[in-house]
């Protein structure tokens, strides 16, 4: 019984260190994403640099 508990609480150590950081990272990327307007620059992941000419909005 108590085997079942400590992989309980192995399950919550990685909720609180994997899961809920990486969904605080994904809604600021979603944030930056939705607040860039045409006009503004920006560095993608590769380190290209570039300005944004037009918006799609249908992702």
């Amino acid at each position: 019984m108590l085997v079942f508990g400590y992989f309980g609480l192995l399950i919550v150590g990685f909720y609180f260190l994997l899961v809920r950081p990486q969904r605080r990272q994904v809604a600021a990327r979603r944030a930056i994403v939705a607040a860039i307007e045409v006009g503004d620059a920006v560095v993608t992941a590769g380190g290209i640099h570039g300005v944004v000419a037009s918006l799609d909005t249908d992702l």
